[in-house]
């Protein structure tokens, strides 16, 4: 389980609408094989089954991103497909991220932006829990060469408190162990990925 080194609430004001930056999203190529997005999915019995990825709910979410990603310029955003062991993966973004730590000023970071309709209160109050979203960080960081991720996710309906929903966004920044990405990639990503039917995109 990755360490949580921080949790932040990112509150808008009129200003970061103003200045937000618009970037244009990438078209990028998805290659023919296994994802680890599928690899996770088989794992975790997901299927087609998940919430937070049917048609309208991945539309929402692609657009929560290209809307976000305008807040943080210094991401570098859709770096491109990673590929290990013959496993692909294309991560949200990559960025450096400042440590107050001895010997150590900046390290390499995989971000990730979700959008999800479950409840903050449930499912944020100790986001290493949510094992889908640590394990394709855990994914990314393996391929990346990097241990440091930062989760970025718009909890739509807040914390489903009684009145209107609010969205909320928050960011969690965390730190894997080499020997929890090895452990997580040999006894997850290599151990079923010949059981995943290979995405084609011919």
């Amino acid at each position: 389980m990755p360490k949580l080194l921080e949790q932040k609430e990112i509150r808008l004001d009129w200003s970061d609408i103003a200045n937000r930056r618009y970037r244009k999203p990438k078209k990028l190529k998805r290659s023919t094989g296994v994802h680890l997005s599928g690899v996770i999915k088989y794992c975790l019995g997901l299927g087609d089954q998940d919430p937070d990825e049917m048609p309208l709910c991945m539309a929402v979410g692609m657009a929560v991103e290209d809307w976000l990603i305008g807040l943080w310029p210094e991401i570098e955003w859709q770096p491109g497909e990673m590929v290990r062991d013959e496993v692909y993966a294309t991560p949200d973004g990559k960025s450096l991220i400042s440590l107050d730590e001895p010997f150590i000023e900046e390290a390499r970071c995989i971000d990730e932006f979700k959008a999800t309709w479950m409840s903050r209160r449930t499912h944020g109050a100790d986001i290493t829990k949510e094992t889908k979203y640590m394990w394709q960080l855990a994914g990314n960081c393996h391929m990346a060469d990097c241990t440091y991720a930062r989760l970025h996710v718009l909890w739509v309906c807040g914390e489903y408190k009684f009145g209107p929903p609010k969205p909320e966004y928050f960011t969690y920044l965390l730190q894997f162990s080499e020997e929890e990405l090895t452990k997580f990639w040999r006894g997850v990503v290599l151990a079923n990925k010949d059981c995943v039917p290979m995405e084609r995109h011919d």
